[in-house]
């Protein structure tokens, strides 16, 4: 795997021809942030809390920790998802990872938790943390690239790798 940073401005990924840029996320992006993760979660989010909480959002999602995943081909540049992570002082931490329906399952994701792996290790960590709900089909994903279950509850899990 090329080793790209994370934690600077600008990254370069080439996935199946594909162009995709990891950069900073700005204020302005904060509605299609809010949008795609409205999209993506929001019967999850009611199946398990019983409502969508926009306030939930506010007090989780942190501009310096996201950085948007744009699509790069033929001069016109398309958001398609996000990750927000973070380092604690024990591991990285990964608050969220959501792409577009339009854009999974085409390695993006597999791709994003590479590189947040790697960052981990450039911090001289080598633990790195989710939490996910139990039902979500992105828990097969993440068992595939070695996550186990450390706590559950009626809901959801945390995951950690050791790396």
């Amino acid at each position: 795997m090329e080793k790209y940073n994370i934690t600077e401005n600008i990254s370069e990924i080439i996935i199946n021809e594909h162009k995709f840029i990891l950069r900073l996320a700005r204020n302005d992006d904060f509605e299609f942030i809010f949008n795609l993760l409205k999209e993506n979660m929001l019967e999850s989010f009611k199946r398990h809390w019983g409502t969508w909480n926009e306030n939930s959002f506010k007090e989780t999602h942190r501009k310096e920790n996201i950085r948007i995943i744009e699509c790069d081909d033929e001069q016109k540049k398309l958001s398609v998802g996000y990750v927000d992570f973070k380092f604690k002082k024990d591991c990285g931490y990964i608050n969220d990872i959501q792409i577009s329906k339009e854009f999974q399952s085409k390695g993006i994701g597999t791709y994003i938790m590479k590189l947040v792996e790697q960052e981990t290790l450039n911090h001289e960590l080598n633990i790195i943390r989710l939490k996910v709900f139990k039902d979500n089909k992105v828990v097969k994903l993440y068992e595939r690239l070695g996550y186990k279950p450390i706590f559950e509850d009626n809901t959801s899990m945390i995951m950690e790798k050791v790396l």
